[in-house]
């Protein structure tokens, strides 16, 4: 289903709510008059055809997936804000699917790695948070206000109450993670911390034991990264 969209009129998010059609329902990635669109949260720039890219899509396997990925790094980073009371920078790797695992780098911990204590705690802050239902909400730039105030990114991501530059698209919202772990932190640079973590769609139902499976892999990928 094809729904059009009328200019400035709703988020495509709204207009999925409308269709009777389950599958823009579930909607992960909008593809706009051909592009795609940065969040189903994000305000219509135009009148437009709108496509649902899901979860289990065939033709859009790379976005869909490097979406999640990115989303769950900024999903962390908000975490951290909120569990740590450090004023602390983030900056985003471009972490692949492939590699197993996404990771966010953290300056203002001085390179101090979390102990299993302090992951555990985390990881426990982190279920309730994702729990919460947040809308990942994306808005549009434009290039001369970016550079006045030194945006790198051409749209702005807000998860709750916290704000930062986004280079792609992301999932609608918190709910559509499933299983999900912060597992090791490690020094990188002079005084960074590079942070990875593991995870799967909410819709990607799995055993304990193939968790375990994919959680251990994602360590070592983790461990060898340079």
């Amino acid at each position: 289903m094809k729904p059009e969209c009328e200019k400035f009129s709703k988020t495509l998010w709204d207009i999925s709510k409308q269709s009777a059609d389950d599958a823009v329902l579930v909607e992960v990635i909008p593809e706009v008059g051909g592009s795609y669109y940065g969040s189903v949260n994000q305000p219509l720039q135009d009148k437009s055809e709108i496509r649902s890219i899901s979860f289990n899509t065939h033709h859009a396997v790379s976005i869909v997936n490097d979406a999640y990925w990115r989303s769950c790094s900024f999903v962390t980073a908000a975490i951290l804000k909120d569990a740590l009371s450090a004023e602390i920078e983030f900056r985003f790797p471009k972490d692949s699917v492939h590699n197993s695992f996404f990771s966010v780098r953290v300056n203002g911990l001085d390179g101090k790695f979390f102990t299993p204590d302090e992951l555990s705690t985390i990881n426990r802050f982190a279920k309730n948070f994702i729990r919460e239902d947040k809308d990942l909400e994306v808005i549009s730039v434009p290039k001369s206000i970016a550079e006045e105030n030194g945006i790198s990114e051409g749209s702005l991501l807000r998860i709750g109450h916290h704000v930062f530059s986004s280079d792609g698209p992301v999932i609608r919202s918190t709910a559509q993670i499933g299983r999900f772990s912060i597992f090791r932190s490690r020094p990188i640079g002079k005084s960074d911390l590079l942070v990875g973590g593991v995870s799967l769609p909410h819709s990607l139902k799995t055993s304990s034991y193939s968790w375990s499976l994919i959680a251990k892999n994602a360590i070592q990928k983790f461990n060898q990264a340079v």
